[in-house]
């Protein structure tokens, strides 16, 4: 294979790798965004439900003092009644008394349903204390994930860098404009012949162009797929046993996710 072509190899690997490595550094914030988001929803179901609790304690409150008025009303009448003069001043006492009497059946009833109601809220609360623990958990945990993954790609940035830099150092001048121009427009400069086919754009290479890419002949040769204009290269597994330390790292950066 000619040299060049087993160099850029090597380099469309540590593109694709520095690729995958960005797009983890700006996938990562969103993790931590994500968890950030559970949190405020957890935070603000559990502010729900302890205002829920403490507007049904005032209900409660409320309607307790108003039943006492009442209950203190109806005495008031119970001992104008005794002291009543006439039927009509009795029927009238009466009247207030139904009243009262009715408006402390009805507050009793509503702190009854208050109460009822404090307690479906209260198992609420100890669910949403309960989420609200693991959201905080879960957001630290992802800090430490993000952190620790930030560091990771920043390293490995910075060597695959350095590689990149001694890989380009080692290509012809004239093959590595012609890979970079192709990179910039097509997003990769290089493809695998596979089965008569160009890897990246899926177009039928010629016959006559596909054997002199696979043919011993024209090894030394830097061919393009005629379709795309991709440099084509052909795996030396396939044509001998062995290790190819060049194509496995290729094959390796080939399944990285890279999108961002």
């Amino acid at each position: 294979m000619n040299q060049d072509l087993e160099q850029l190899v090597t380099l469309q690997a540590i593109a694709l790798e520095i690729t995958s490595l960005r797009a983890e550094l700006t996938r990562l914030p969103g993790i931590v965004a994500a968890a950030e988001k559970e949190l405020a929803k957890a935070e603000a179901a559990l502010k729900t439900v302890q205002t829920t609790l403490l507007a049904e304690e005032a209900l409660r409150k409320k309607s307790g003092a108003d039943a006492e008025q009442n209950r203190a009303k109806l005495g008031r009448l119970k001992k104008q009644m005794d002291s009543a003069t006439s039927t009509q001043q009795a029927t009238a006492l009466e009247h207030e008394m139904g009243f009262a009497g009715d408006a402390i059946a009805r507050l009793e009833d509503e702190e009854l349903a208050s109460m009822e109601r404090s307690e479906v809220a209260e198992a609420e609360l100890a669910r949403a204390t309960e989420t609200l623990a693991k959201a905080q958990e879960a957001l630290l945990v992802k800090r430490q994930i993000a952190a620790q993954g930030k560091e990771d790609a920043d390293e490995a940035l910075v060597v695959r860098g350095a590689e990149q830099v001694a890989v380009r150092a080692g290509i012809s001048e004239d093959v590595l404009a012609m890979f970079d121009r192709l990179a910039k427009s097509r997003g990769t400069g290089l493809a695998e012949g596979v089965n008569e086919q160009c890897s990246a754009c899926r177009m039928k290479v010629r016959p006559q162009r596909w054997n002199e890419l696979t043919g011993r002949e024209h090894a030394n040769e830097i061919m393009t797929c005629e379709s795309c204009g991709r440099i084509l290269f052909w795996d030396l597994r396939n044509d001998r046993p062995g290790a190819w330390p060049a194509g496995d790292r290729l094959r390796r950066a080939l399944t990285l996710d890279v999108k961002a």
